[in-house]
């Protein structure tokens, strides 16, 4: 943060007025004006901030913790704070009315040359909000805007930005949170190892990570990082994941990487035949190469072996060490034809429509074609079709390979197509019955299906118009099911179950971290197994028990035994083993909403030794799937198995004093323990 007399001299260059002045001063030294809240599926939590000196909290694990990665190690950003203090904002409604109501944006940020309020808010949100809020949001030449907050903060000579999750940079802010652990603590190497590393990066700058790690015995990919978290390595975050090390490059610092950029691509007569270097394209599966005068495919490209296949004759192996330095010396190169070819939209769409039954068929059609193209008069004797509908099939074939630069697309069923899909009910009577389905079978009212099927039939009496049958009814029901259905009927924790999963390919994958210590999940449950005293032998209940789970390695990396309540008491014990076994605490825990998260001991510990905190969305237990399905695995593989188990109790009425719990149990607090 800034000191009283840098504040000052900032306050001078920009030349504020004495009620900014005043206003910036209150916002400082504010607390925030409000808790964060995980509600709606959003995943809050606190960060560490260093340059602040203390913890920042956000609302969204996506976008409001990438703004505070990037506002962290932004030198252009002096301070900035979460939450602060709310004023009003007025404007005019989609319907015409003045709407005035208290706005608490997401930060205040102190920059070099400016101050100001910003609101982040993810890209598709904002397009949702322009169209609903006009007047409050607006969106000028691919920029958003907020007229009245704009208005608001132009009184006092501020600014009021509205930012898009589109802005975040997030292999930028990957590579930021992969290097966290190292500027906490920096590792000590030895004078060899860093001397070394910079004499190999000297002597070859842009080579990749993994060229390096070849090339240097001894060196570990751990002191690499340790070079880069220390500036005494660079390293262009914004290119590529440090966890991908063929595509990261060395340099010694950020000059000599400006000028091996300036150097630019090979001019046109080093390519050969539209083969570019490997600066413009990036290697993958089945990428053609050209070495030597003939082609060849990347079959495989490993961390110590790289497989090439040529185009006659058997694959060969290279290391992987000596394949990059065939790249960088330009001794092998790639069609960058390959590069362009793009799939067409036709086929995506057609791949998007198939069925697993549609694949299936084209696959055994494709098997029928190739020994059809190949003369195999073995295989196709054993065609269970005729030769004309090979024909037929490899006509298609060749179609679509032309057509769409895809053959296979050319061999799915059309099944789907076939005949008159036109509905032949009538309209009036279709309308009418997806009216009733939502009006009086979705509702909470919970109402049978046969009683809203019976009005339906009165008000088609009412109306002369024909009422469909009770199957056809049924069959609309059954097609509206699901979690929109059930959600409307019963209520949202019990459609949580139908809820669609979003199987997520995107930049934030994976949810899991890519390095132990990175995720770790923390929470407690009860364990079903009956207690006895040491002393006296009698029942004392059910012990509670805190998992400490590290989510990329789904290892038990801590368990805490207790018959007290959860509290923060139990948070610290089992954190307390966790560092005691491995020597180092998590990166990021993850945890629910229960009270002991979120006291002041626990938030101060966590703040403490720089750890990031994120809390999951209440009645949603799937963001805690890693410790929840592990709390389940021990009741069912290990607590089931231990005499004075409590399933009987599960069943009270049908429970006899032979199988009661309380005179099953033998165990003890230490015993089990142990």
């Amino acid at each position: 943060m800034l000191t009283p007399s840098e504040f000052q001299q900032w306050r001078k260059a920009l030349q504020l007025p004495d009620e900014t002045v005043d206003l910036i001063a209150r916002i400082r030294f504010s607390p925030p004006a409000r808790r964060v809240q995980g509600r709606a599926g959003n995943v809050c939590g606190t960060y560490p901030s260093r340059k602040m000196g203390m913890t920042i909290q956000f609302e969204s694990h996506t976008v409001e913790l990438g703004a505070i990665y990037l506002m962290e190690h932004d030198s252009e950003v002096l301070e900035y704070f979460d939450q602060p203090p709310s004023f009003k904002l007025s404007y005019q409604s989609r319907s015409g009315r003045k709407t005035t109501h208290f706005h608490t944006p997401d930060f205040f940020v102190i920059r070099h040359d400016q101050a100001g309020w910003e609101e982040w808010k993810t890209e598709e949100q904002l397009h949702k909000l322009a169209d609903k809020q006009p007047f409050r949001y607006q969106s000028r030449d691919g920029v958003f805007h907020c007229p009245p907050g704009e208005e608001y903060a132009s009184t006092f000579g501020l600014s009021y930005r509205v930012r898009s999750s589109a802005e975040l940079p997030r292999t930028f802010i990957d590579n930021l949170d992969f290097l966290a652990d190292y500027l906490i603590v920096v590792p000590r190497l030895p004078e060899e190892i860093v001397a070394r590393v910079q004499a190999h990066v000297r002597a070859a700058p842009g080579i990749s990570f993994a060229a390096l790690l070849g090339e240097e015995a001894g060196v570990r990919a751990n002191d690499v990082y340790a070079l880069m978290a220390t500036s005494q390595l660079y390293v262009d975050l914004h290119v590529a994941p440090l966890s991908d090390h063929f595509r990261t490059r060395l340099y010694l610092d950020q000059a000599q990487a400006a000028a091996h950029a300036t150097l630019g691509p090979l001019p046109s007569s080093f390519l050969q035949d539209g083969f570019a270097t490997p600066s413009s394209a990036t290697l993958s599966t089945n990428t053609r190469l050209l070495w030597d005068g003939r082609l060849w495919t990347l079959i495989n490209l490993g961390e110590t072996t790289t497989t090439l296949l040529p185009e006659v004759g058997e694959p060969i192996q290279l290391a992987s060490s000596f394949f990059l330095r065939l790249l960088e010396s330009h001794a092998v190169l790639i069609p960058t034809r390959d590069q362009a070819m793009q799939t067409a939209p036709e086929v995506r769409e057609r791949m998007a429509e198939a069925s697993l039954a549609d694949l299936r068929t084209a696959n055994e059609r494709f098997r029928h074609i190739c020994a059809y193209l190949e003369h195999d008069e073995d295989q196709l004797r054993l065609a269970p079709v005729t030769e004309r509908t090979l024909r037929r099939w490899a006509r298609s074939f060749h179609e679509a390979q032309a057509s769409y630069g895809s053959g296979y697309v050319g061999l799915l069923p059309r099944t789907a197509r076939r005949g008159n899909r036109q509905p032949k009910a009538p309209e009036d009577s279709r309308t009418l019955l997806d009216t009733f389905i939502a009006t009086h079978f979705e509702t909470p009212r919970q109402s049978p299906a046969w009683e809203v099927y019976l009005a339906y039939q009165r008000e088609c009496e009412a109306k002369h118009i024909i009422p469909l049958s009770a199957r056809t009814f049924y069959r609309h029901i059954k097609q509206r099911a699901g979690y929109e259905q059930t959600k409307k009927r019963q209520g949202a924790k019990v459609a949580y179950q139908e809820e669609p999963w979003h199987w997520e390919l995107t930049p934030t994958t994976p949810r899991h971290g890519n390095r132990p210590f990175a995720v770790v999940h923390l929470d407690h449950t009860e364990l079903d197994v009956m207690l006895i005293s040491s002393v006296t032998g009698k029942p004392l209940g059910k012990p509670r028990v805190t998992f400490l789970v590290d989510a990329f390695s789904r290892r038990l990396l801590a368990v805490y035994l207790t018959f007290d309540p959860p509290s923060y008491r139990s948070c610290m014990m089992a954190l307390r083993i966790g560092v005691k076994r491995f020597g180092r605490f998590p990166h990021l825990l993850i945890v629910d909403g229960g009270k002991e998260f979120h006291s002041d001991y626990f938030e101060t510990l966590v703040a403490r030794y720089s750890g990031l905190k994120k809390t999951r969305p209440g009645a949603k237990p799937r963001f805690g799937s890693v410790i929840e399905r592990l709390f389940g695995t021990a009741n069912t593989e290990f607590v089931y198995n231990l005499l004075g188990n409590t399933q009987a109790a599960k069943r009270l009425r049908q429970m006899t004093k032979d199988v009661d719990p309380k005179r099953q149990a033998v165990w003890t607090l230490g015993d089990l323990y142990a």
